[in-house]
């Protein structure tokens, strides 16, 4: 539940990043769906923001090109969780940043 309302906070609050589709959770796994027009405009998309969470610290990984997958430890405390959160909305921002203007 912490999981799944810190990812959906950071999509009102305008912190996920441009490019973020849906977000998905089960437990403390999640997975971050990127938009299908972000994917498109920057093809690998994926991979970057794996590698750009790598530099944050947090092992993660891409799924189908399409998402990325997020497993914490199940031991994870409330405080460690918004510190990821925290990596992840940089990550996507530093990501936003390099890609190519969007239009919609």
């Amino acid at each position: 539940v912490l999981f799944r309302s810190g990812l959906a906070h950071q999509r009102r609050a305008g912190q996920a990043g441009r490019g973020v589709g849906q977000t998905r959770t089960a437990g403390l796994l999640a997975a971050v769906e990127l938009d299908e027009q972000a994917r498109a405009t920057q093809p690998g998309l994926a991979d970057l923001l794996v590698a750009r969470l790598l530099a944050e610290g947090v092992l993660t990984r891409g799924l189908g090109g399409h998402s990325i997958q997020i497993s914490p430890a199940f031991v994870i405390t409330e405080d460690e969780i918004g510190e990821l959160f925290g990596k992840i909305a940089r990550a996507l921002t530093a990501v936003a940043k390099a890609m190519p203007a969007v239009s919609r």
